[in-house]
């Protein structure tokens, strides 16, 4: 149903089409993508034009979004499943937790789904999908920041966190509008309100390293291990993002194009840091002696 065309190796040119043409979607190379799909360092598998339908269909197919897309929904699958296991011991805050993913999953999944069909599709649902983005880190700030101590404390990180979320809206959505936003300035937006929603999680992973390396009786050994790796996959996923690692490195035309790249990874560590979230947040409900000692930990 769907054709290829082989990648090119050589950069793509100028071009002055925005929009695919009409007809059924066609999996193609990044000299006859518009410009507005075509992403650094992938030179093939972009798909193209078709409709609304078309785009789901091709979610069983193998083209540079499918993986982005299918992500998406098992992240939310990842999410539903670490609330329905907690059921027996829920607590409110839970959902707020589960609604920090599932919020924004549907307009994610629309954006990587259609993109293809036009840029008019891609520009809308890159609107939502960036707006949800940032209401989510607000919902995650308030989460995690109940992990602060003192309620004085927590509320001016949440009033800062507020701030610098309106401060994020009127810079993406207002003064500068969402579909012609550069990456680089999307993604220092968006860094922040990480640093915002990460600030409690490394607050807590630098007392218990510090308690840790003195040996102290008071050391929780399973908050410092799940704040290391929530604040580890955080910073992997960002920096592979960023950076385009790893198709930055590989030839043009490889497996790269459709697994594996860097809006993957990013995806997957987005979702392993979800899930360290859900630790953590089980670890600060846990009765005082069920915390691992240092005496304990060393007996172990």
């Amino acid at each position: 149903r769907f054709t290829r065309s082989k990648a090119p190796r050589m950069s793509p040119p100028p071009s002055s089409s925005s929009s695919p043409p009409p007809g059924k979607p066609v999996v193609t190379n990044v000299l006859d993508a518009p410009p507005y799909i075509r992403r650094p360092f992938i030179s093939s598998g972009y798909l193209i034009g078709g409709t609304v339908k078309d785009a789901f269909m091709a979610l069983f197919t193998l083209h540079n979004e499918t993986l982005n897309a299918w992500t998406m929904i098992w992240g939310a699958c990842l999410s539903t499943y670490c609330l329905l296991v907690r059921l027996p011991d829920f607590r409110p805050i839970h959902i707020l937790l589960w609604l920090a993913v599932v919020l924004h999953v549907p307009f994610a999944f629309l954006l990587h789904t259609t993109i293809g069909i036009s840029k008019a599709y891609r520009d809308y649902y890159r609107t939502l999908d960036i707006f949800f983005l940032q209401f989510v880190s607000l919902l995650l700030t308030f989460v995690l920041g109940t992990a602060l101590p003192g309620l004085r404390h927590r509320i001016l990180f949440w009033m800062i966190t507020l701030c610098i979320f309106s401060f994020n809206i009127y810079s993406t959505m207002i003064r500068r509008k969402i579909p012609d936003i550069s990456k680089k300035r999307l993604a220092f937006d968006l860094g922040i309100l990480v640093v915002c929603y990460s600030y409690p999680v490394l607050s807590r992973c630098g007392l218990a390293a510090v308690e840790c390396r003195n040996g102290t009786s008071e050391c929780d050994y399973d908050m410092f291990f799940v704040t290391a790796k929530l604040a580890f996959v955080i910073l992997f996923g960002g920096l592979a993002f960023a950076f385009h690692f790893p198709e930055i490195f590989a030839p043009q035309g490889t497996l790269l194009d459709f697994v594996g790249n860097s809006h993957q990874i990013m995806h997957v560590m987005a979702y392993a840091a979800h899930y360290y979230e859900w630790q953590f947040m089980d670890l600060l409900s846990r009765p005082a002696s069920h915390i691992v000692s240092y005496d304990v930990f060393v007996r172990q």
